[in-house]
């Protein structure tokens, strides 16, 4: 299993996922890392006041999600007016960047790190995949997997060796 896949099963594990993941949900886990969530839009004084002040103004007019950190606090910013299809994916996107500790030494992950946003979007494409699959049907763990494949296997060898008894048999 690669290294993402290995994360999103920890996440699964370490948030104790039994259900479908949503928005709220998503939000949640955001919250258990230790971010809070402030919403924002262009054009309001209040959040631009916010953002000018971290220096993130000019960076947040062409985003529609990102994660800030300094000493004192941990914020994933959401712009307003998104649909919650549009939220789910940049909040599962940005639980990738949180998880796998992408934000730089200014508290920040700029687009321009490509490798780091790939493994973002990776790791959100695998939790929104994988915690389907663990939710929906626990049979898919991979342990009860391979049991389920060993079971599979015993059975088509005891089958074999029978057919084969009774080809000599006869």
């Amino acid at each position: 299993m690669n290294y993402i896949k290995s994360k999103v099963w920890e996440l699964i594990k370490d948030c104790d996922m039994h259900k479908s993941i949503g928005v709220t949900e998503a939000k949640e886990i955001i919250g258990t890392l230790g971010y809070t969530i402030v919403y924002y839009e262009i054009g309001d004084a209040g959040s631009e006041a916010v953002l000018r002040k971290i220096g993130k103004l000019e960076y947040a007019e062409t985003q529609s999600c990102f994660s800030y950190q300094d000493e004192s606090k941990k914020i994933v910013f959401l712009r307003k007016f998104q649909t919650s299809k549009e939220e789910y994916f940049v909040l599962t996107h940005e639980i990738g960047h949180l998880y796998l500790g992408h934000l730089n030494d200014s508290g920040f992950c700029p687009d321009s790190d490509v490798v780091k946003e790939e493994e973002a979007q990776r790791f959100a494409l695998y939790l929104r995949s994988y915690q389907g699959m663990v939710t929906r049907r626990r049979l898919r763990r991979p342990s009860v997997v391979s049991i389920i494949c060993f079971a599979a296997t015993l059975v088509g060898v005891i089958a074999l060796s029978a057919n084969t008894y009774d080809s000599k048999t006869k």
